[in-house]
């Protein structure tokens, strides 16, 4: 089992109920309305649970939690903890976790440091002739073998496009 631990130095949670409020989110209207944040991503914990510190309150968030079958407890904690701090084990072996975290880093959008070492990082889209951003979403156009082909940087993870699923013509428009 792998303890990890995910440490951020923004400025807390403000309110711990927020954390078990399915599919909410303080994204502006208009990125909901062209991005549909679903705000399912802390519920991935549900079966391993999470401890939970920031500024100086903490809570532990078990299955039973998630599920609401049980109320959280929110405690004092001391020392006050700056930002917020997730603590959760994992079956998977530690070499496991860090192929993943090496493999998310490397496009991500932040600094992810792994046992005090900074990972690696790189623009996805670094060999492009040309990026161009459309709604939000940076595109890129290479040339030749420049780039894998049929793939896509989602928020960090690389993914495959089906062939089918490439329509070039809907986002590169007469500018490029």
């Amino acid at each position: 089992k792998t303890t990890i631990i995910f440490h951020d130095n923004g400025s807390g949670i403000e309110d711990f109920a927020s954390l078990l409020h399915l599919g909410s989110s303080d994204w502006d209207p208009n990125t909901e309305l062209r991005e549909d944040p679903a705000g399912m991503g802390f519920f991935a914990l549900i079966h391993s649970g999470v401890d939970v510190a920031s500024g100086s309150k903490s809570a532990s968030i078990t299955t039973a939690h998630f599920l609401g079958q049980q109320g959280v407890q929110v405690v004092d904690c001391d020392p006050v903890m700056p930002g917020t701090r997730l603590s959760f084990v994992r079956a998977e072996n530690l070499g496991t976790v860090e192929f993943a975290l090496k493999e998310v880093a490397q496009f991500g959008p932040i600094d992810v440091i792994l046992n005090g070492t900074a990972l690696p990082r790189e623009d996805f889209l670094k060999n492009a002739v040309k990026v161009k951003i459309v709604d939000g979403v940076r595109i890129g156009v290479f040339i030749g073998h420049s780039h894998p082909r049929n793939k896509a940087n989602f928020h960090g993870s690389v993914i495959e496009i089906h062939e089918s699923a490439l329509h070039l013509d809907k986002v590169l428009l007469p500018t490029i």
